[in-house]
Order: C-alpha cells, then structure tokens, then sequence
C-alpha cells in the first residue's frame, strides 16, 4: 500500500515519515494563526483515495462512488474527526496507525 501526507503543501510519503515529524507541521502552522489542511493519499489496487481535513479548499468528487474498501478509510476519516477544520495531530496519527499507513 503507498500512502503520501501532504500538510499545507509539503508532501511525503508516511513510510518514511515520523510522528514527530506531523506533529511538528501541524503544531508550527497552528501556532502561527495558519488554516491548517492535510492530505492523505492511499492507494493499492482497488483503492485510490484522497482524504482531506476541513481546512484544506473543496476539490470536489472524484467522479464516482467510493468502492467498498475506499468506504472505510472515508467512515472511518470522519469517526476520527477529521472532516473538522481544526486539524487534531493526535486524531490523525491514530487514523494512521489504525491502518498501518505509517511506520
């Protein structure tokens, strides 16, 4: 599965990154009065998904309706709260490791 985290522009891929390191991004921008948006992108086969906090501008659909795998990143982004504006580091990181997306 390859899974990238993009906060406010700066993309990685979550195989090489730390928790540390998203707290850090999320922390300095929240501090500094900044709207924060984070992007996670998984894909693997029949998933190619984009998530996204409330904070981040509207992209619209994909263009079709989420596969079943697909549904369960999406209910489960929005049981951890991340549909919100307000970018919660330790709701994220907890979705993350839920799915193994990161080290």
């Amino acid at each position: 599965m390859t899974a990238t985290i993009t906060i406010n522009g700066t993309k990685e891929n979550l195989a090489t990154v730390s928790e540390n390191w998203i707290i850090k991004q999320i922390k300095l921008r929240q501090d500094d009065g900044q709207i924060v948006c984070v992007i996670v992108e998984i894909s693997d086969g029949s998933i190619n998904i984009s998530l996204s906090t409330g904070g981040c501008p509207s992209l619209g659909g994909g263009g079709r309706l989420p596969r079943p795998d697909e549904r369960v990143f999406l209910e489960k982004w929005a049981e951890f709260g991340l549909n919100s504006s307000e970018v919660n580091w330790g709701h994220l990181i907890a979705f993350l490791k839920k799915f193994h997306l990161m080290r």
